[in-house]
């Protein structure tokens, strides 16, 4: 997973000296926990309307692989020396493994004034990535949503859903603290989405 303040390579530039002014942060080499997401989104347009609900929950384990004990930063972090391996790397960015659950529907008038009406639904297993970085007295949180595979059924000709419901990262975070369990939620209005993001997590020695 890209790190949303600092790069791997930064982050291997500057450890263990930035690392270790992280406090008790910096002993923690895995973080374990959980995250959901409850997502909507709904359009009324001059000749249809569309409804999506969506819906991602699952677990995930964290860990920094690539520095030792009292200079954790980030999490996850390859060990660079499996870094040329693409399966092990790309499992180590995707630690959250979620189950997404959505629908949409959409119904209306088409282009050509042609009745429409499209109803889908989604459930299925995704692996996504979510980070942690400490970054002085604070940390960031990132998620990024994984995919809702669609089964539709149509009459007419009318849009089908995309199941990215969101590409961007989301961010949010919050003060440190003693390396203890960790709770946040954040809800994201972003046009027409309205995403909610809940995660609870604790340390791995």
């Amino acid at each position: 997973m890209r790190a949303p303040v600092l790069t791997i390579a930064v982050l291997l530039t500057l450890a263990p000296g930035t690392a270790a002014a992280q406090g008790p942060w910096g002993r923690v080499k895995a973080w374990t926990g959980s995250v959901t997401v409850e997502a909507t989104e709904n359009h009324k347009f001059p000749t249809y309307t569309s409804t999506t609900t969506y819906q991602a929950t699952g677990e995930f384990t964290a860990s920094d692989d690539a520095l030792g004990d009292g200079d954790h930063v980030m999490w996850p972090m390859v060990n660079p020396e499996l870094a040329s391996d693409p399966a092990k790397y790309a499992a180590s960015q995707t630690p959250w493994q979620a189950r997404v659950a959505a629908s949409y529907e959409a119904a209306g008038k088409d282009l050509e004034g042609n009745a429409f009406s499209t109803k889908c639904t989604a459930d299925n297993q995704k692996a996504a990535s979510v980070g942690i970085i400490a970054t002085g007295e604070d940390y960031v949180f990132s998620v990024t949503l994984p995919e809702a595979v669609f089964k539709c059924t149509t009459t007419g000709s009318g849009p089908t859903p995309n199941g990215r419901f969101h590409q961007a990262t989301l961010q949010f975070g919050g003060p440190q603290g003693q390396p203890g369990p960790v709770t946040g939620t954040k809800t994201f209005t972003i046009g027409a989405k309205v995403i909610k993001v809940s995660f609870t997590m604790k340390p791995v020695k």
